[in-house]
């Protein structure tokens, strides 16, 4: 059982930041499970690997003093909390904070085509960087001959996706291809494309994509 502690300096009720998660969306997931094939322990192994991380960390929200332990989801885009052995999801509000004091990430939900996400902070600012991290399920196959193996269900983190927080509103999501990073730098293109040249930075790499964000945000 997970709890919180601590007093908060924020009116309002902190529980009501948190909505009941009766039934967790685990189709197809756990039609899937059912199999005899899988042990309990497999199956834990397997379900803890959706998360970023299996055990729940310290984070504050908000504006809030008090201590709770959640967890992200990173199939199903939620911050998980535990209160008398269930499961709530805490509620999704644009420019919603989550920071993991332990792990020394924040998270800050945006909306991104019509949705509210939550995404990793990795550089805040005028101009934020911001990383999607996702994991996505890879259903059970049987094997179709006698010389190949039945393949176990299991979930794979998908490769993560950059966007840059134009005044912390509007999302754009940054390219990796040399010709057209600069082109999410409204307004600045010219001067970020000359400073991704000068310094022989590469858009695939985050410290680099720093860099030309950090950069940008002094223009």
């Amino acid at each position: 059982m997970v709890s919180v502690y601590g007093q908060t300096g924020h009116t309002g009720s902190y529980e009501g930041i948190f909505n009941a998660a009766a039934v967790l969306d685990m189709s197809p997931i756990g039609r899937n499970f059912e199999d005899k094939a899988y042990s309990e322990e497999e199956k834990k192994k397997i379900l803890e690997k959706q998360y970023l991380t299996s055990a729940y960390n310290p984070a504050l929200i908000d504006e809030f003093t008090t201590v709770a332990y959640l967890r992200y989801n990173l199939y199903n885009d939620q911050m998980e909390f535990v209160k008398n052995e269930e499961i709530y999801y805490l509620k999704k509000e644009k420019g919603r904070k989550v920071n993991f004091t332990s792990l020394g990430n924040t998270y800050k939900v945006y909306e991104l085509y019509g949705d509210l996400e939550f995404f990793l902070v990795q550089v805040d600012g005028k101009n934020s960087l911001l990383v999607k991290q996702e994991s996505r399920f890879i259903e059970p196959r049987k094997a179709t001959s006698s010389y190949a193996q039945d393949k176990k269900a299991d979930f794979k983190r998908r490769k993560d996706v950059y966007y840059l927080a134009i005044d912390n509103g509007n999302l754009v999501k940054l390219s990796t291809k040399k010709k057209e990073f600069a082109s999410a730098f409204k307004g600045k293109e010219k001067e970020v494309k000359a400073f991704v040249k000068k310094n022989k930075l590469n858009p695939k790499k985050l410290g680099d994509i720093e860099k030309a964000v950090e950069y940008y945000n002094k223009l």
